[in-house]
């Protein structure tokens, strides 16, 4: 994830991740299912209980400001 942004003149400036658990529309079968494939993809991370909703801001490359896509992408596949 990192290299890729950065890479395209863009970084993550900012960002927040909260735990979700599972409810009852995330809990359905097709919704399970996509889930389920992003994960295949790396795109999605979750355990048995709870998956990572994450929201994230892009900002052009600055010398001012750190790139904070390391620490986004270890928080998010810690599961």
């Amino acid at each position: 994830m990192g290299a890729g942004v950065a890479n395209q003149f863009f970084w993550v400036s900012d960002f927040t991740v909260s735990p979700m658990p599972f409810g009852y529309y995330s809990s359905e079968p097709k919704v399970k299912d996509r889930i389920q494939a992003l994960r295949r993809d790396k795109r999605a991370f979750y355990s048995q209980n709870l998956y990572l909703l994450a929201g994230v801001l892009f900002s052009r490359k600055s010398t001012e400001t750190d790139d904070l896509s390391n620490e986004l992408l270890k928080l998010m596949t810690c599961l």
